[in-house]
């Protein structure tokens, strides 16, 4: 679990040495090292007239997550220091032992458990919080405000606007779940997109907004830059370049190490078929390779290729030691044909990490080729220190090449993983009402747009991994799965170009490299 923030100016506290973490407005990573600077309570403004005892209300509400992780990291003026459950421990029945309403003994408990730091890095401070209101489940002269549930007939079309909702449109549809009292406290929770009604009744009710009527959505980071308020490109980008940069140079490196075994590290292609994206893709593998020292070896095959012909070249493959690692390029003319061609791969020759063993190994943890575009989008979200353990990420889509594998991996007890995964498609009702819970959101369905702005909870990180095609085969269009708008809502985004796929390659160099190591220590000598 890891706390973060984007900070400006701003005044954290620092229990113990223990809490907050902040990155620059224009830096290339997600937390950087803020400068940092120890203050007095007093010299906070308004700590003095402030409520800290809902302060501490938030805090205990964070006490059962921070009392059961395996530790905390979290960043000081000091450096990063981790935390265990035991030290948090004290610092929470500390927390239990003040009452909820008694703001003096609230303060003096930050003052003796907390160390206040200003951050003095330029930037921006962002932040989340899901708004409480009171309410009834019946109306009643003090709770008139409706709030109504999601409308059956809520369909493709244009639908009411919020205007027409309050005055009266869906009045008498029997839709109404709860009354408030405050319509401005409801309208915080619409735009949050979510929120808690405490009833008078006793209890809580929470609400999620579904967020579209099917109008063209209008996102507050849109309206702030038009009006010129911040610049458009505060939004923060994570460019896949320097990923794949890194990562290949590393490559370079291993190859070379090889070399001086008198080994050669050979990468090999299977097409079949003219298909004018997948000769794309192919040439640029090579071309990838062979700038790193990696020799090419490739196989082209008719679209009428029968299963055996593509068979035979997977077999040749499986046998040349010249070939470390390979791929067949899909989709194959004949769809029906994936499945066997896929299976006769040698798992140990497999450079795409699809074979079912070495999908197997995936979820048992154990080393072998991970699939590229999964591998990609950790080691962007590696790269760009996006805090993932016990962070909440929802992956839209569950295809056999990106949802299912890159949620296997997120969710191992690893480094750079070990999040709380959510698995969602396109067969799920209402997949906004998973998307908006999200920490980190991965568009991997390969549909255009299906995650949209209103879908995204502000300040997450949001990473396009599906792509589809539109228009000529000779020339496609590129449609991401992330619409661009989005980009007015996240805090972390991957751009529509040079984001995920540009590390795909260098994965797949990373994983024949890989296996030219395993095959070298294998060799008799």
């Amino acid at each position: 679990m890891r706390w973060s923030f984007l900070c400006g100016g701003a005044a954290l506290l620092v229990a113990a040495g223990l809490l907050s973490a902040c990155a620059s407005g224009g830096g290339s990573a997600v937390e950087s090292k803020a400068r940092m600077a120890p203050i007095s309570f007093n010299e906070i403004p308004g700590w003095a007239d402030d409520r800290q005892s809902e302060a501490l209300v938030a805090f205990k509400r964070s006490c059962p997550k921070l009392i059961t992780s395996a530790e905390t990291t979290i960043v000081t003026d000091g450096g990063e220091k981790t935390v265990t459950a035991a030290e948090w421990k004290v610092i929470c029945d500390a927390a239990n032992g003040v009452k909820d309403t008694d703001t003096r003994a609230s303060r003096r408990f930050f003052e003796e458990n907390f160390r206040p730091l200003v951050v003095q890095s330029p930037g921006n401070f962002t932040g989340y919080f899901e708004p409480e209101l009171r309410g009834s489940r019946a109306p009643s002269r003090l709770y008139t405000v409706p709030v109504y549930r999601r409308p059956p007939d809520l369909g493709d079309g244009p639908y009411y606007t919020r205007a027409e909702i309050e005055q009266g449109a869906l009045k008498g549809k029997g839709l109404e779940i709860a009354w408030v009292q405050d319509p401005v406290a409801l309208f915080e929770v619409q735009v949050q997109g979510s929120g808690r009604i405490h009833l008078a009744e006793g209890g809580m009710l929470s609400i999620g907004f579904d967020g579209s009527n099917n109008r063209p959505y209008t996102a507050i980071g849109g309206v702030l830059a038009d009006m010129g308020v911040m610049p458009r490109e505060d939004v923060i980008y994570m460019p896949g370049g320097p990923v794949a940069d890194a990562v290949l140079a590393d490559v370079a490196l291993r190859v070379e190490a090889l070399a001086k075994q008198g080994k050669t590290v050979g990468l090999g292609t299977i097409l079949v078929g003219g298909d004018p994206a997948s000769g794309r893709y192919v040439a640029k593998k090579h071309s990838t390779s062979e700038a790193h020292g990696i020799t090419s070896h490739h196989v082209e095959l008719p679209d009428d290729a029968s299963l055996q012909q593509v068979l035979d070249a997977v077999h040749a493959f499986n046998d040349d030691p010249a070939v470390d690692g390979y791929l067949v390029q899909t989709p194959l003319p004949n769809r029906e044909h994936e499945g066997d061609v896929l299976e006769a791969i040698d798992p140990d020759k497999d450079a795409d990490g699809m074979h079912p063993m070495n999908i197997g190994r995936l979820a048992y943890g154990i080393d072998g080729p991970i699939p590229c575009t999964p591998a990609g989008i950790v080691a962007m979200l590696q790269h760009y220190q996006v805090p993932v353990e016990g962070r909440h990420v929802v992956v839209v889509g569950r295809g056999p090449t990106l949802g299912r594998p890159v949620s296997l991996l997120l969710g191992l007890k690893r480094p750079g993983a070990n999040a709380a995964v959510t698995n969602v498609h396109t067969g799920v009702p209402n997949i906004a009402d998973y998307t908006r819970q999200a920490d980190v959101l991965i568009g991997a369905a390969g549909v255009p747009s299906i995650i949209r702005p209103e879908m995204v909870k502000p300040g997450a990180v949001v990473v396009n991994g599906g792509l589809s095609f539109r228009g000529k085969k000779e020339r496609p269009i590129v449609m991401p799965d992330v619409d661009e708008a989005c980009e007015d809502v996240a805090g972390w985004i991957t751009p529509r170009l040079g984001g995920v796929g540009v590390t795909t390659v260098a994965m797949l160099l990373q994983n024949t490299v890989a296996l030219a190591e395993q095959h070298a220590r294998a060799r008799p000598r």
